[in-house]
């Protein structure tokens, strides 16, 4: 490749580019390193920089903040060791202006007692010393002007001061010992202020007398970091990890009013807030950063891009015993450390690319010094090479130069061109003859050349290039690639590697091709040649081009019947034999050998080899219908099974005729065999798969049913012969295929699967009806007490976790079993039976097992006449409203009510939500129950409300089902028919059963959120039944605990249903939930619950649950109840 460049490229360009490469490089070199260099000396500044503030600050701020600390420990110890009379307001006065006096960093410093006095000293707006106090007996804050000596002159001011609300004040009773207080604002002058401070106890009873605090002003240290030197353009800054700023050189106020609240509020101003763009932009990267604040535990060194300049940041978190915890903050930009770097490497530069500009400038002068008269001589070449050789004459003044090396190169060059003028005229009368061989040879002759980059050239084609392709001689030895274009694409690949095989072992070449001339017609070309490689690596070949186009034609269609007949016959898998029934000659096709895998030469020609390749089983009934066959009775159509050499069976289906001579014998049998043993196995594989389930690869309901069958006709036939049912189904299998996926609840059921096969015998049966449903047939049992065994260690074994997928999965099952006797009749009594008894092993509280009895069926058939009953109850709305008023304990004023379902059946009269209310929720018609009801109760409260504008505030309460929750479309449900009813959101209350959060308490938690942002109350039905966890109490988006009537009813004072309403009540107020107390039916409740401090409550006491006619016209005499 370098050498062809080189070969095109004028001699000068190779004189002068080499040169002015490499001054170029040099120069490049030069830059890189000055900037290299100045980068890592900026890096070394900014690290002393860096080391040297980060170091004076942290120096700075530990003293200043020691000062308040020391005042602190001062005060305690003159208190502690009787130095000072702290209760003597003249003498602390004058202590505390010494401190003062002596500590100039302080901005305050005060002793408050739990009496409410103050006495402290501190600086005023304007500068001065000032004494603030409050004096026994006073509830105002005096100010005085101090005297030279610490005491009191003329009062300049008095204010409103509450002792007790003071942040110092209630931070040092709560930490009970010395801490630090919030920073917070000084709105008189703007700046904030951090104060330690310390309770002060009674020597004697340690009983709290007052707090003393020691107060800093962090303006001081804004001023500290303002006189740093950090570069031209730097900032230093100091923050919580909140953001929050305590210092700053920015020299901007780090407090202002907080316009978001309507009262005059002072708020600290946040580093993302902060006037100056580079110290907004440093917090806004550091928390990009980190993410967090407070993930920084050591020196950090971070940069960012701000305005297109490098920003260097160091972090330097800083700490104390009491409990600070800040970040120092230090941001530079670059662009102060590389100006000067910068001019010194422009300067560089600019020397470095005089110094290339000269010497470009005198190479191009040497070389076309040296160049000049090479370029007259190859002028002179130019013009014979476009001239006829024969006719040219080499010109007696050629170019001359003062050099000796050009001058002997002129000489021989005329020498040479007399030379190629002789062996010219010899190769035109060689090339006359060879073009009169080649115009009588049929096809076409034309020599081909191979170059090593892979362009090609036809040098010469004969005239018979016209029969062949359809185009002139002269066109393709123009552009070769118009013979290329015609090859068909099938061939072409294969073409392309056959001349590239021959370029490389310089055999002879023989391929043959399709192609497809101009006019269309399609044609098959044989090409024979002989490679020669020339010394340039080039390859030639002298090549012969033939018409095959009539012998390939002939040579497809014989190929083409051929495989016709191959691919029936293989396709059919069919194999082809001829018996000659005299001779006892047996033939056979290859296909034969092949379908009964026995080599040819290992067969034995007669019709006893092809009897011993057969079934021992099927030899029989084979000899059977070939016998049929010979004696004219019928066809011969046979299927039988053979055996390969290594075992496997195969099935053959065979078919024969037999030819007869003139007296109806049998000469010969001609006949074929078909392998039919897929058709075989996909029989047997349909049948397995109407059999067996397709997960477990148990046995399904249909091959149960048969075994169920076989059963009962057994029991019937032997009184002794005895057998099981056993139906189960998995305790929450639903709950984990939702939350797991299906995937893990099929390895699960697989799991289920091996355990009960595992626990069963070979002789009996472990089926999958579907789903989560199991059965096991248990076959010639002895006893009941062996059915009651299995089902133990059944339930045993599934209280163990199982492991899948790095789960511990625990799962349960309900058993249901059925004593197998004679007495059924159908397979699906027995199922129906165990069903029912299974039913009643999950209402029991799952994880056991129930036998079945008479009874359970009267149970099973009254249920589901309740069950079709309530679905005509749903077409036909015989659901009624009632409303139970829920009223303030301490007023006896109707807060709202709480909507409860009747059903008037037609026949039964009122039916009790306990007795449908579970079967709605299992069949799934509580979600209609539930829509109807909410719609019925929002369309009242709204009829009320504008009956009675006082009761706006009337809230109605309806309960959700576990159904309900599990409903995606609840929510919008709800919106929904608010907006249908036009009730406020406000207005309407949904009571949950504790029992139902522990089912899925995130999923039931984030779905109470998204009801109490449209601003619907919760409340939590029933509380102190379940088993909910109370940190999640906490995180509950609740506004009522309803404690449940089985408490409230059976409460006596100090008796355990007391205790639990109380620590329910008590519950609520540290939730900030109100209690409602649910059954209260006697006077005395009603007053042990508001001892308690419990605020709603319902019952008879006040009211049963009323018609909306009844409600109506209690709210028409008034609230009060």
């Amino acid at each position: 490749m370098l050498q062809c460049l080189l070969a095109n490229t004028p001699l000068r360009i190779i004189l002068i580019v080499p040169f002015v490469v490499q001054i170029t490089v040099a120069v490049s070199l030069t830059a890189w390193l000055s900037i290299r260099n100045g980068q890592k000396a900026v890096d070394n500044v900014a690290d002393d920089l860096w080391q040297e503030i980060a170091a004076r600050t942290v120096s700075y701020v530990t003293q200043y903040t020691r000062i308040p600390q020391g005042v602190i420990a001062d005060t305690l110890a003159h208190q502690q060791l009787n130095l000072t009379d702290l209760t003597d307001i003249d003498l602390l006065t004058r202590y505390l202006w010494h401190q003062m006096q002596h500590h100039k960093g302080l901005f305050i410093t005060a002793v408050g007692y739990e009496t409410g006095e103050v006495v402290g000293v501190g600086v005023t707006k304007e500068g001065q010393m000032a004494i603030r106090a409050i004096d026994p007996g006073q509830t105002q804050l005096h100010t005085y002007a101090v005297s030279g000596q610490g005491d009191r002159g003329e009062r300049i001011s008095v204010d409103n001061f509450d002792l007790k609300s003071r942040p110092w004040y209630r931070n040092a009773v709560m930490a009970g010992q010395l801490t630090w207080t919030d920073i917070y604002p000084n709105h008189d002058p703007p700046f904030n202020i951090l104060s330690a401070v310390s309770p002060l106890y009674d020597t004697e009873t340690k009983q709290l007398i007052g707090v003393t605090n020691a107060t800093l002003s962090l303006w001081q240290i804004s001023n500290f970091l303002e006189q740093l030197e950090i570069g031209r353009s730097g900032q230093i800054f100091i923050m919580e990890r909140t953001g929050d700023l305590v210092a700053s050189s920015t020299g901007e106020p780090l407090s202002h009013i907080d316009p978001t609240v309507e009262r005059k509020t002072w708020k600290r101003l946040n580093a993302l807030e902060s006037s100056d763009a580079q110290v907004r932009q440093t917090a806004e990267h550091l928390i990009e950063q980190f993410g967090n604040l407070r993930q920084i535990q050591q020196v950090e060194r971070t940069e960012f891009i701000a305005n297109g300049t490098r920003e260097i940041v160091q972090i330097t978190p800083f700490s104390d015993d009491l409990g600070l915890d800040w970040l120092i903050v230090i941001v530079v930009p670059e662009s102060d450390f590389m100006a000067q770097i910068h001019a010194n490497t422009r300067n560089t530069l600019w020397l470095c690319l005089g110094a290339l500009a000269l010497a470009t400038a005198s190479s191009i002068l040497t070389a076309r010094w040296i160049t000049e008269p090479l370029l007259r001589l190859n002028q002179v070449a130019k013009e014979i090479t476009q001239k006829s050789l024969r006719s040219t004459s080499f010109p007696e003044e050629i170019a001359t130069s003062p050099t000796r090396e050009v001058s002997e190169l002129s000489h021989s060059f005329k020498q040479m061109t007399q030379q190629l003028q002789e062996s010219f005229t010899v190769l035109q009368e060689s090339e006359a003859n060879f073009k009169n061989l080649a115009a009588n040879v049929p096809g076409a002759i034309f020599h081909y050349i191979l170059y090593p980059d892979g362009t090609d050239k036809v040098l010469y084609m004969s005239a018979g290039c016209y029969q062949l392709w359809e185009i002139e001689a002269h066109v393709v030895e123009a552009n070769a690639s118009i013979l290329w274009e015609m090859v068909d694409p099938e061939d072409l690949s294969g073409m392309h590697a056959s001349i590239r095989k021959s370029a490389h072992t310089l055999d002879r070449w023989n391929w043959e091709w399709r192609i497809t001339t101009p006019s269309g017609r399609r044609k098959w070309l044989q090409g024979i040649g002989q490679p020669t490689q020339n010394p340039d690596s080039s390859v030639l070949w002298h090549t012969l081009i033939l018409d095959v186009s009539d012998r390939k034609a002939a040579e497809i269609q014989l190929q083409d019947l051929t495989n016709r007949l191959e691919l029936a016959t293989r396709a059919a898998k069919i194999g082809i034999w001829d018996w000659d029934v005299v001779t006892n000659c047996l033939l056979w096709d290859e296909r034969m050998y092949e379908l009964y895998d026995i080599p040819p030469g290992d067969f034995y020609q007669i019709y006893e080899a092809w009897e011993t390749a057969l079934h021992p089983d099927d030899l029989e009934a084979s000899r059977s219908a070939l016998q049929q066959a010979l004696n004219g009775e019928k066809d011969f159509n046979c299927e039988f099974r053979i055996r390969w050499s290594d075992g496997t069976v195969r099935y053959i289906e065979a078919h024969a005729i037999v030819q007869r001579d003139a007296q109806e014998q049998p000469v010969r049998m001609i006949g074929v065999n078909f392998d039919i043993s897929d058709r075989k196995q996909a029989e047997e594989q349909l049948i397995y798969s109407a059999l067996h389930d397709t997960l477990t690869d148990l046995p399904n309901r249909a091959l149960l049913t048969s075994r169920l069958e076989l059963a009962i006709q057994r029991a019937q036939r032997s009184p002794t012969y005895h057998f099981a049912v056993l139906f189960l189904d998995l305790d929450q299998f639903k709950v984990i295929n939702d939350s797991l996926g299906h995937l893990v609840g099929d390895q699960l059921l697989l799991i289920v699967a091996q355990k009960l096969q595992s626990t069963i015998r070979l002789t009996d049966v472990a089926a999958r009806l579907g789903g989560d449903e199991f059965v096991l047939l248990l076959e010639q049992i002895p006893d009941l007490s062996t059915v009651i065994h299995i089902a133990e260690r059944l339930l045993a074994e599934f209280n163990r976790p199982t492991p899948i997928d790095g789960h511990n999965i625990f799962v349960t099952t309900s058993i249901g079993i059925v004593w197998g006797s004679n007495t059924y009749t159908e397979a699906s009594d027995l199922l129906r039976d165990a069903d029912i008894a299974l039913y009643r092993a999950k209402a029991k509280g799952r994880n056991r097992y129930e036998i079945f009895d008479a009874e359970m069926h009267v149970q099973a058939v009254k249920r589901m006449t309740l069950e079709h009953d309530l679905r005509t109850a749903i077409d036909q709305q015989e659901f009624i409203p009632y409303y139970q008023p829920i009223v303030d304990l301490n007023t006896r004023q109707l807060t709202g009510f709480e909507c409860l379902i009747r059903w008037q059946h037609p026949m039964r009269g009122f039916i009790s939500p306990t007795d449908f209310i579970a079967i709605a929720e299992e069949t799934g018609l509580i979600s209609t129950i539930s829509q109807w009801i909410l719609q019925s109760a929002c369309e009242q409260v709204v009829i009320w409300q504008h009956q009675f504008p006082d009761l706006e505030d009337l809230r109605i309460s309806i309960n959700l089902s576990g159904q309900d929750l599990r409903q995606p479309t609840l929510v919008e449900m709800i919106q929904q028919t608010l907006t249908n009813t036009q009730l406020s959101a406000t207005s309407l209350t949904l009571e949950i059963t504790e029992s139902l959060l522990i089912e899925n308490i995130k999923a039931t938690i984030h779905l109470l959120g998204q009801l109490r942002d449209l601003g619907i109350r919760i409340s939590i039905d029933d509380f102190g039944t379940g088993y909910s966890s109370l940190s999640y109490l906490y995180n509950l988006p609740a506004d009522y605990l309803k404690i449940d009537q089985s408490f409230v009813g059976k409460m006596r004072p100090g008796d355990k249903n007391y205790k639990i309403v109380q620590a329910v009540v008590s519950m609520s107020d540290q939730l900030q939930l109100g209690a409602i107390a649910e059954g209260i039916e006697m006077e005395e409740q009603l007053a042990w619950l508001k001892a308690l401090g419990c605020e709603l409550g319902q019952g008879y006491f006040f009211s049963g649950p009323l018609s909306s006619i009844a409600a109506t016209d209690l709210l028409a005499t008034g609230r009060t109840l």
